[in-house]
């Protein structure tokens, strides 16, 4: 195998179609001097442009699509069917995570309660609008959204690092 020339191809793409400025030109005309690869190469490139010319656009016959038309068997329509339990699925996925937060909060309630400075906060407007299972549901709700704010900055800077981006050399 013999070893290739570490030249970019695109350089000499743009040589052949002349869409390269005065000091690259100048670059890959003396590269191409040295380097039989890559006149190779553009000798290449411009044999394929000259058969691509060459190439006689061709028209199907008249009556082709009837003709492959006819070819193919017509199948009766297949009546819908649904599979219940993937249809289903999402919504007993809902519903399974409703009833868990639902105990999450019942549990979170029972706790709440026990607490010694309950009997304070009992007393609080907040409290008697909601009632205790909401003020606990209020509370519950709030702490996940203030753990999410806590990882957000780490997760914008992970996602900004550059193991993340792609680079196209």
């Amino acid at each position: 195998m013999t070893k290739m020339c570490n030249i970019n191809k695109n350089l000499l793409l743009d040589l052949y179609f002349q869409e390269i400025s005065g000091k690259e030109e100048q670059k890959a005309r003396k590269h191409m001097e040295q380097c039989s690869k890559c006149r190779e190469y553009l000798l290449t490139l411009e044999q394929t442009n000259q058969s691509l010319h060459q190439w006689q656009d061709q028209s199907p016959l008249p009556h082709t699509l009837d003709l492959i038309m006819e070819k193919i068997p017509e199948a009766p329509p297949k009546p819908a069917s649904v599979n219940l339990a993937r249809a289903a699925a999402p919504f007993i996925k809902i519903v399974v995570s409703i009833l868990a937060v639902l105990v999450v909060l019942v549990f979170l309630h029972n706790q709440v309660t026990h607490f010694s400075f309950w009997e304070t906060l009992r007393e609080w407007w907040f409290v008697k609008l909601f009632g205790s299972f909401g003020v606990t549901a209020v509370l519950f709700f709030l702490l996940g959204t203030f753990i999410t704010l806590a990882f957000s900055p780490v997760l914008i800077l992970e996602s900004q690092s550059r193991k993340y981006k792609y680079y196209f050399s």
